[in-house]
């Protein structure tokens, strides 16, 4: 799991295990990947979501993404809280840092607000003329 690689190797060996996935990922055709936030922090993974073609930012509040990581009760086991404290300060640190990365990588930004996974999904299809089959 993640928190087991930031525990027993660090976030750097993780963060280099992930570059290594990107990349790979990257050269695949017709791929939905689905990156963790922390992923764009690094410019060579900016670099390789560049050339996949549409990349799509999918935005939520602070308020959103707490309730939504609260209501995954598999969170903690997952992934490690990335200060002290974690909750609200935590995630309005990582997007204020975040922001900008996702902006300048983003084709497609889709305000998620209020709405449910297959209205997203929806959206991000019509917003980038696919069709559906």
């Amino acid at each position: 799991s993640i928190a087991a690689i930031f525990a027993d190797d660090g976030e750097t060996h993780f963060r280099d295990l992930e570059a290594i996935v990107v990349d790979l990922l990257a050269l695949r055709q017709r791929t939905v990947i689905a990156l963790g936030g922390g992923a764009i922090l690094r410019e060579v993974n900016r670099k390789a979501i560049g050339r996949c073609g549409a990349v799509v930012w999918l935005q939520a509040s602070v308020e959103t993404l707490q309730r939504r990581i609260a209501a995954d009760h598999s969170t903690a086991a997952r992934r490690p809280n990335l200060t002290a404290g974690g909750g609200k300060a935590e995630i309005t640190r990582l997007l204020a840092e975040r922001t900008p990365h996702y902006r300048a990588c983003a084709t497609l930004e889709v305000d998620t607000e209020g709405k449910g996974p297959a209205d997203i999904a929806d959206e991000i299809v019509a917003a980038l003329g696919i069709a559906r089959r």
